[in-house]
């Protein structure tokens, strides 16, 4: 007899039930990094079972109308939640009565009571057989960071920015790839393209700021996945240079993967600074000697010449059209045979995932879209991108780290450049910049490089 595709989901949920229960109840799920992670990854797979088995008999027409109305009244209770810190004012042991908490709060006791009984349908909070209000698993969440920001943010700055998407597209049209004609301006009023825009109102930013510095902590997007990422023992005595790195976190991993690498770190004014700053700086001491920062933007002709380039989580913030020019202001640094190492998303074939990471992967492009009319882009996707910027950019290999979000995309630069370098001496790394691509080192006072003149990089 064959079971059908209801039958077979709900015999997936009860294994997967039966072996989570087993884990809870042995002796040794109890403590640990290692035991968290098992049972943590047993609650997924029952959590994802269970999900495909609600949606496989979930009526079509309450998908479109109750899940709807659902979704809205979520984002309703969550500001209401973030706005007013009601998690905060529970206690973490024990529990309050809604009056007390209304006063606490200084809210309407009866707005409180409804938004809090709806919160607990979803077992946000749940009431006490005395009628008073305490916490669950999920409510403490929202009492530290983390979660709880990812969380805020969603609700206060992300739902009310997502709302203005068609707005958008009735002031922009469709299919725009400027980063400053997106919801985000809409909502918010503005011509600035959203990271200019924080720049510029850093108090606004900062809930933006906080939520990315909690995606960069969560396993998935962990630096530790850049050393497997890429064979890096297969380089010897080279610099690789890190576009975009910000305060180094991602060369520091790489030099861990190889003692004779070395890096230089290329960003902002700011981040550099900061990187810089021997209280805020995170290089070890030990790697000090092999990293080094220079300020540039990836806007800019690059100007030092390597045999690596590495460029994490930076393209899928832009559309095709930029992601264009930021590659073309690379090209005229790399030499034949020079690599460059893009870490960034690429999206899988639509159904070749389980339903909760198809369903997170859709989120990611969505708000890309939404936020920069950018994209998360699938492997073609990628292909198209590098043959619109030069034919010579040749794709060698897509590789996703074990774990990871992000896959390592290896890409060399055949053929002959198609500018003149002729051997200079120059006074100072100064003037370097000033004439065109660096390319030797200092030796003593002087600086010995070979540079694209400029007026051969203009023809």
């Amino acid at each position: 007899m064959t079971l059908s595709e209801v039958e077979t989901l709900a015999a997936k949920c009860l294994v997967n039930a039966g072996l989570l229960t087993q884990r809870l109840q042995s002796e040794e799920g109890a403590t640990g990094p290692q035991a968290d992670k098992v049972t943590r990854d047993l609650r997924l797979s029952l959590f994802e079972a269970a999900q495909s088995l609600l949606q496989s008999v979930t009526p079509p027409e309450y998908a479109l109308t109750q899940q709807l109305s659902g979704s809205i009244m979520d984002l309703t209770a969550f500001r209401y939640l973030s706005r007013f810190s009601v998690a905060k004012a529970v206690p973490i042991h024990g529990s309050i009565t809604y009056e007390d908490l209304a006063t606490t709060l200084k809210v309407d006791k009866s707005q409180l009571k409804r938004v809090l009984r709806y919160a607990m349908t979803k077992r946000i909070f749940f009431q006490t057989q005395s009628g008073e209000v305490a916490h669950t698993e999920t409510s403490l969440l929202l009492v530290k960071g983390g979660v709880s920001v990812l969380n805020s943010y969603s609700s206060e700055r992300g739902f009310p920015v997502a709302s203005c998407f068609n707005e958008a597209l009735d002031k922009w049209g469709h299919g725009s790839q400027e980063p400053n004609e997106t919801a985000f301006n809409v909502f918010h009023e503005t011509e600035l393209p959203m990271f200019d825009y924080y720049e510029e109102n850093p108090a606004s930013g900062a809930p933006f700021h906080q939520v990315m510095q909690h995606f960069t902590k969560t396993p998935a997007l962990s630096h530790e996945h850049i050393k497997t990422a890429f064979d890096w023992k297969s380089l010897s005595h080279t610099t690789v240079i890190d576009i975009g790195g910000s305060l180094g976190h991602a060369s520091v991993a790489i030099l861990e993967s190889n003692p004779t690498l070395s890096c230089i770190v290329q960003d902002l004014p700011k981040p550099v600074a900061q990187a810089t700053n021997p209280t805020t700086s995170i290089v070890p001491e030990h790697m000090m000697k092999r990293i080094s920062f220079q300020e540039h933007s990836f806007w800019d002709t690059q100007k030092v010449a390597a045999d690596v380039y590495f460029m994490r989580m930076i393209f899928h913030d832009w559309s095709d059209k930029y992601a264009v020019k930021i590659l073309q202001a690379l090209l005229p640094a790399m030499r034949p045979g020079a690599k460059l190492l893009i870490m960034d998303y690429v999206t899988r074939p639509y159904g070749t995932l389980k339903s909760g990471d198809e369903r997170r992967m859709r989120m990611r492009d969505m708000q890309m879209m939404i936020m920069h009319n950018a994209l998360e882009r699938d492997e073609e996707e990628w292909k198209n991108l590098f043959a619109q910027t030069d034919r010579r950019l040749r794709l060698v290999d897509i590789h996703t780290p074990p774990g990871s979000a992000l896959s390592l995309i290896e890409l060399v630069l055949d053929g002959e450049a198609d500018v003149k370098a002729e051997a200079v001496v120059l006074e100072s790394p100064v003037e370097s910049e000033k004439v065109g691509i660096v390319v030797g080192e200092k030796i003593g006072k002087e600086v010995v490089v070979t540079v694209t003149s400029v007026a051969a990089m203009e023809a």
